[in-house]
Order: structure tokens, then sequence, then C-alpha cells
């Protein structure tokens, strides 16, 4: 797994240098997620979503994270051209969905041991999958199955079983929506009385899809 991609560092490779962002910026970190996927660039009406991402990246000083691809490796590329402002970190993920390759849990850990209090968050809001289509169907399953397995998993970590398992297991659908799973996990993340962060999504910063 590539450590770094342009001006964008691997977010678990880089616990010092996200911890100091963190506490230069008051707790803030600005994450996209799949906020370049070229479906999204090809739409109709993404012109301004482009112009605003460039616009904000530029004079950001807010260290960002992009949850991006595993094989986006270009889309990080071309943010790095713009994207100069401050701390600029990545994570991969999996199934089609937000999650990162090293599963929410870790991510959210991470985050919290960095002194990250505020989330505000932006990127692709809809995965557009057709499931009439039978490659999207097939793609659909696949990442609906990685997601509920991974859910298992963590179910299981929590101590869970029998039909609160599955429950847990089956709860949402993440697979069409990149901002608001994001936002869902972010939100739910500790305890319902002491939750690790406020979230916040940044509308001029998703995608023109709404799902």
């Amino acid at each position: 797994m590539a450590a770094r991609v342009g001006a964008f560092e691997h977010v678990f490779d880089s616990f010092e240098e996200l911890k100091r962002s963190v506490a230069a910026n008051d707790g803030k970190l600005m994450i996209l997620v799949h906020p370049r996927a070229p479906s999204l660039f090809r739409a109709r009406g993404s012109e301004d979503y482009q112009a605003r991402l460039r616009k904000t990246l530029e004079r950001a000083k807010t260290p960002l994270l992009v949850l991006n691809d595993k094989d986006s490796d270009e889309d990080l590329k071309l943010l790095s051209e713009f994207a100069q402002g401050g701390a600029r970190f990545f994570s991969r993920t999996q199934g089609g969905g937000p999650e990162p390759m090293e599963r929410w849990p870790s991510l959210h850990e991470l985050l919290r041991i960095a002194g990250v209090k505020k989330i505000l968050l932006g990127g692709r809001l809809s995965t557009e999958i057709d499931e009439s289509d039978r490659e999207s169907a097939e793609f659909y399953s696949k990442a609906l199955g990685i997601e509920r397995a991974s859910r298992r998993r963590d179910g299981e970590a929590l101590g869970l079983k029998g039909a609160a398992l599955d429950e847990y297991a089956l709860r949402k659908k993440p697979v069409g929506a990149c901002v608001g799973g994001a936002w869902r996990e972010f939100t739910l993340a500790g305890k319902p009385n002491a939750p690790y962060f406020k979230v916040r999504r940044m509308p001029k910063l998703c995608s023109p899809f709404e799902h």
C-alpha cells in the first residue's frame, strides 16, 4: 500500500503529522469521500461542484482526509495540484462504499486519539448503481456482501450474538451513500451520550448526486 500519493500521506502512517495539524486547527478535520469519482465529473451540472471543490481546497488550512477508492491514485494526484493549503491525508475504501480498508472502528480510534473533535464532511452523495443492469447489480451484490461481512465482524467484536448480531450486520445499505454512509458512521462513533465527533456536512462540497 502506498504511503504517499502526490501531496497526500496515508493517514495510518502519519499519526504524528495528523495530530499536530488537528491540534493547530482546534480539533477540526475535513473529510471528502470519493470526491473525484469519474462519473461524477462527467455529470451534467458538476461544473459548479468542481469549481467549489478547487476553490475551497486552494484556500483551506484545515487538515484534509480523502477516503478514496483503491484504484484512484490519479484522482489524488489531480487533487494535489490545488490541495496545498494544509496537511493532506488519504485512506483507501472498500466495496464501492465509504468504509476504509482498515474498517471504521480503526479509523474512529485513530482520529479520536489524534484529537479530532469536529468533522466537516463532503464528497460524493451517491454511487448511482443501476440494479437493472447485470454488471452493476453484480457489483452492488459484491459490495454489499463485503460490507455486511465486515459489519458482522465488528458486531462480534462488540460481543453481539444471534438476532442482535444479524440486525447489526443488516441494518443499513452502504452502497449508494458515500457521504451519507460516512456521516452515519462518524455520528455513531463513541457512546450514545458521549459521541467522539461532531459531524457537519458541507453542502457546497457535496456532489450533484443525491441518493
